[in-house]
């Protein structure tokens, strides 16, 4: 994402109930300050009570209320490769839960799993578009729709992974 691209604004806008972001800190210096000073705030999704620096480090959920907010959010995120936009209709700490469930997550370790041991536990970047396109790409129709959750839709652009995408409920 190196400019707020009309394609990926258009999305964002066209996505149903209220707007999020999910953004990793990782990428920044600071990133509540970095976003306290484009006039957005941001709850953070991992290792809540820890240290601030870790805390820092970590994804963090931002409400867009409105189109100019995504567009400050994107210029704030310029080149970085982060950013996946999610629609909620039941709001945001309804998305704030699914999201926490969705930090850590099973991979299976066998062509057929039948055992606990056939899964490794890991964490699941879904601040990282790139990471989101790779697992839609393979996922099944039950698989998005658990990614989605109580979501309608989400948008992310993946750059050389094929660009601005948006997955929908049902798709």
């Amino acid at each position: 994402m190196t400019e707020p691209t009309p394609q990926l604004l258009q999305e964002i806008g066209d996505l149903p109930h209220e707007r999020f972001v999910v953004l990793d800190g990782a990428l920044f210096n600071d990133l509540p300050r970095e976003l306290a000073a484009v006039g957005l705030g941001g709850r953070p999704l991992y290792f809540e009570g820890a240290d601030v620096d870790i805390i820092k480090a970590g994804p963090f959920l931002i409400r867009l209320a409105a189109y100019d907010s995504a567009q400050r959010l994107l210029n704030l995120v310029g080149d970085r490769r982060t950013g996946v936009f999610w629609s909620s209709p039941a709001g945001m700490d309804t998305l704030y839960r699914h999201l926490r469930r969705l930090n850590m997550v099973q991979i299976a370790l066998v062509h057929e799993p039948r055992q606990d041991s056939d899964f490794q536990t890991v964490l699941f970047r879904h601040a990282d578009p790139n990471v989101i396109a790779t697992m839609v790409a393979v996922m099944d129709a039950d698989q998005k729709r658990e990614f989605l959750g109580p979501s309608p839709a989400v948008a992310y652009s993946a750059g050389s992974l094929g660009g601005v995408r948006v997955l929908r409920a049902g798709a």
